[in-house]
């Protein structure tokens, strides 16, 4: 027998290691278009760009595209938004990306204080991501173990 291990593209949006279904998903489009969730919340993902991790940072995976971006959000909802359980996932056709944690670029993680309604954030965030420039890249957020927004462009 012979076997072809796939790839994250290859197999269904459902078997990302990050359990980011397609259908479960509240919200699709692309990158610096505010997408709003039915209760009000709305995050924009600008479009990443390439960058260089400063001496301290993490994460990186020597060899991959090293890129930063922002993620605004605005909380519409009744209730303070917690973002502290935010996970962002990136995928390739060649692979999944890893988040990479840098102060020196103040690319920190997720906030840890709430949201208050009718306030909005803005976050660094950035990923080592597999493949080469002008590849597919879908960006999904999951906040409070819901599957929130997927946002699709290139890779820089």
């Amino acid at each position: 027998f012979f076997f072809k291990q796939k790839t994250a593209y290859e197999i269904k949006e459902c078997d990302w290691s990050s359990d980011v279904c397609s259908s479960d998903l509240q919200v699709k489009g692309g990158f610096d278009a505010p997408l709003a969730l039915p209760d009000g919340t709305s995050f924009t993902l600008s479009s990443p760009t390439s960058f260089t991790p400063g001496k301290f940072a993490s994460g990186q995976i020597k060899g991959q595209k090293y890129l930063d971006f922002k993620i605004s959000v605005t909380n519409g909802g009744k209730s303070p938004l917690d973002l502290s359980t935010l996970i962002v996932t990136g995928v390739t056709p060649a692979g999944n990306c890893a988040d990479i944690f840098d102060g020196d670029n103040n690319v920190n993680g997720a906030p840890q204080e709430p949201l208050a309604v009718g306030k909005s954030i803005e976050v660094n965030w950035a990923l080592s991501c597999p493949g080469a420039s002008g590849a597919k890249l879908d960006v999904s957020l999951q906040n409070n173990g819901s599957n929130l927004i997927q946002s699709s462009g290139k890779l820089s």
